[in-house]
């Protein structure tokens, strides 16, 4: 392999691996939830949101592994980074339909609102490139979210 091929295939073998595991994780904690909910025996057996949930981070985890098979990542880069995407937004949707259906609501509030000062974070700290913005948060949120929906190719 040479140092180009570490460079590329690496990282994504590294992210779909580390993604997958979360999924499974995630679906470990989330069936002893439900067990314990089950069996203590309060009415409520089964909750609409437990397939959604499950769904979810079985798709989450699926979505890492086709990155992690992926015979030519090298030639791929864009399809394997969209999969992982998408791996990290089912992950994501999972885990808050989740916590919305599980737990108290000062948790469930507590969870939505530092999941949304992080998102706006990334935007415009992380993922922003003060040559282009000026930097410009709402300029550089404004990219990001352009890029994202895919009305711009990345650069």
């Amino acid at each position: 392999m040479t140092y180009i091929h570490i460079k590329l295939i690496l990282p994504l073998y590294l992210q779909a691996a580390f993604l997958g595991a979360t999924a499974i994780g995630l679906l470990s904690y989330a069936r002893d939830v439900y067990a314990e909910r089950d069996a203590g025996g309060n009415g409520a057996l089964h909750s609409k949101t437990d397939d959604i949930v499950n769904s979810l981070f079985f798709l989450g985890f699926l979505f890492a592994l086709s990155v992690a098979a992926l015979r030519r990542p090298q030639e791929n880069t864009g399809i394997a980074d969209f999969i992982l995407s998408l791996s990290f937004v089912t992950i994501t949707f999972g885990t808050v339909i989740f916590i919305w259906g599980n737990m108290p609501k000062p948790v469930s509030i507590s969870f939505s609102v530092g999941f949304a000062l992080l998102a706006v974070g990334y935007a415009t700290c992380v993922d922003s490139d003060p040559d282009q913005e000026g930097g410009n948060p709402l300029k550089s949120a404004r990219r990001w979210l352009q890029r994202y929906r895919g009305l711009t190719k990345p650069q």
